[in-house]
């Protein structure tokens, strides 16, 4: 089972990148205080958090993730992807965008098998311009680099919360 936070880390990075939505974290939020004998402050602040800007509740769970792997993190947010990208390609831009700020955000210091994620963005982008390839391609490629996460980090992901909301885009 996962710290919180490390769960915390999960759902800040999620949020970051669309592929959760700050209903989903309040959803995720309750839960947590739900099964806490007693729930930190720092939970009860965000339940409240429903109708704030995400940025806030980013801010609030960046001090909850305190001393969480955020690459793990990061990984376990790329297993979540696979699916949702894979039944919707309109999910492809706006994650690899998502996915860009988070490489810009770990001062573009990411292990071996994170850095094509400063690379995607460029592959939508260029593609979106008609500078070069196809969204198409664009997507082919951005799935075949989330499909190990999805089979390392996707069956974890599905005990971390039964049910979630995803960004709608």
């Amino acid at each position: 089972m996962y710290k919180l936070n490390e769960k915390a880390a999960f759902f800040r990075i999620g949020l970051q990148v669309g592929v959760f939505t700050v209903d989903a974290v309040i959803d995720w939020i309750d839960s947590e205080i739900a099964s806490a004998e007693s729930p930190q402050d720092l939970l009860l602040d965000l339940t409240l958090m429903k109708a704030s800007n995400p940025k806030d509740v980013l801010s609030k769970l960046q001090r909850l993730s305190s001393g969480a792997d955020n690459m793990l993190a990061l990984r376990r947010v790329l297993g979540e992807m696979y699916p949702l990208l894979q039944s919707n390609s309109k999910y492809g831009p706006t994650f690899a965008k998502g996915l860009y700020e988070i490489f810009v955000e770990f001062d573009y210091d990411v292990p071996e098998d994170l850095t094509a994620i400063c690379a995607i963005d460029d592959d939508y982008s260029m593609a979106i311009q008609g500078t070069f390839g196809t969204e198409k391609a664009a997507n082919e490629g951005f799935l075949d680099f989330l499909e190990p996460f999805f089979d390392k980090y996707g069956s974890a992901n599905k005990a971390l919360h039964q049910t979630f909301k995803t960004a709608d885009r």
